[in-house]
């Protein structure tokens, strides 16, 4: 995490209200997903059903589309942060 901002939460030089603010961005690692299927998968025809976990070809198209989510979710391991206090002396 990096944030960088001004103000303080308690108003100083006798002023009663401040409003501090800071910015910044989170890094949160990359992004990792995971896609688990159960069921038949069937041809179009509605007559040849399989087991998707015992079927190869289906479980290596889950593998590909896995990747490919993880690889669309890359830029965001890093997400904006924005903070905006007020605060009040009596």
């Amino acid at each position: 995490m990096f944030r960088a901002g001004w103000g303080n939460l308690l108003p100083r030089n006798h002023r009663h209200f401040s409003v501090p603010f800071e910015v910044g961005f989170v890094s949160t690692g990359p992004p990792q997903t995971a896609l688990a299927f159960a069921g038949n998968a069937c041809d179009p025809s509605g007559l040849d059903c399989r087991s998707i976990a015992s079927d190869p070809t289906i479980q290596a198209n889950i593998q590909v589309e896995r990747a490919k989510i993880n690889k669309d979710l890359n830029p965001v391991r890093f997400y904006p942060v924005i903070s905006v206090g007020f605060g009040v002396n009596f």
